[in-house]
């Protein structure tokens, strides 16, 4: 016999979206496909129990977690992110890439929506819009910088936004952005002299088949082992080498008593 009554709230939590952002910004960057998520709670306590009397209890020193992630995809601009600024990337400039024709479709933007370019200088600078037509609309014809449409910086990343100006007409139009820019032939992370971890926000997302999200927020993480990544027979597996991350999250006491290690948020 049944000695209690289901609340219909099972939720089964599958693999995770994992990603992280630099301390006290909200620029989340994923560390990309891969396995092993999950978390550990560690209490740590302490208990006082008299010679002549029963025990005081335990008393909550802190509360430490550990987070553990494996990525299946070397992404060091995010890898940087993630291991709190102890290492240096650098992109590494390729061949000029003259008069790209970038074509963004009908539905695929809309006004003052950012919508990034498909090719970045590897600098970070901006790229070069050709002189005669850098953006050209189906209905509409040529474009005017600043007036139709701006290029701005978005997360490091390069893009456009176009303005809902008398000559836009609509949004129903294809649009053709030129423009020329060198991007990387190569990625490179050194390391190796940083004697400080830098703190990171950290947060894992599950969406379920209804798009309800679970997700799991830690305002004040770090970095707390270094890479394990081994190198296997090419002839042995299909899968890749994974990239091994373990984080500690910890307490961010500048926050309210209660709501200062972790936010797991379900959605109903």
């Amino acid at each position: 016999m049944a000695q209690d009554v289901t609340k219909g709230i099972r939720r089964v939590i599958g693999s995770v979206k994992v990603e992280v952002a630099p301390i006290n910004t909200s620029n989340w960057v994923s560390l990309g496909p891969g396995e092993g998520a999950g978390l550990t709670e560690d209490l740590k306590t302490d208990e006082y129990i008299p010679d002549n009397a029963a025990t005081y209890g335990l008393v909550l020193l802190d509360q430490i977690d550990t987070i553990d992630f494996a990525a299946a995809e070397p992404d060091f601009s995010a890898f940087g992110i993630a291991r709190g600024g102890i290492d240096i990337i650098t992109q590494i400039p390729g061949t000029l890439v003259s008069g790209n024709v970038q074509t963004i479709n009908s539905g695929v933007w809309s006004f003052n929506q950012f919508v990034p370019f498909t090719l970045q200088n590897a600098t970070g600078a901006k790229p070069t819009l050709d002189t005669t037509h850098p953006c050209l609309a189906g209905s509409d014809g040529d474009l005017v910088e600043n007036t139709d449409f701006v290029i701005v910086k978005n997360g490091g990343v390069w893009g456009i936004v176009v303005i809902d100006s008398t000559k836009v007409t609509t949004e129903s139009q294809n649009l053709s952005v030129k423009y020329s820019a060198t991007p990387a032939s190569a990625i490179k992370m050194t390391t190796g002299g940083v004697s400080e971890i830098g703190f990171i926000r950290l947060r894992l997302t599950n969406t379920d088949p209804v798009k309800k999200h679970i997700v799991v927020e830690y305002y004040r993480a770090q970095l707390s082992k270094g890479f394990q990544l081994k190198f296997d027979s090419e002839k042995k597996t299909s899968k890749p080498n994974m990239w091994v991350f373990q984080f500690k999250g910890y307490r961010d006491e500048s926050r309210d008593t209660g709501d200062q290690l972790r936010a797991i948020t379900f959605e109903l």
